[in-house]
């Protein structure tokens, strides 16, 4: 299974690119865990997550974390 942890601070305008291609990744290989950390954004990107989630639930998972440094985003992804 190939795991993609994709943290991300106000990204909503890129992240509808960013399911295109998952969505594509995933035709090709049916084992794949999305893991999608948000710092607190300000702008669309829960909103765009949400639908996306819905849409591709069975192998995306978002964690909403506020407030901490970006690096540590990627160690929430990993547990």
């Amino acid at each position: 299974m190939l795991s993609i942890v994709i943290p991300c601070y106000n990204e909503g305008n890129n992240l509808k690119i960013i399911f295109e291609k998952i969505g594509q990744i995933y035709e090709s290989m049916n084992e794949l865990e999305v893991i999608l950390v948000d710092n607190g954004s300000t702008d669309s990107t829960k909103k765009v997550i949400t639908k996306s989630v819905s849409k591709f639930n069975h192998f995306i998972k978002f964690l909403i974390i506020e407030k901490i440094f970006w690096l540590r985003t990627r160690h929430y992804g990993e547990r």
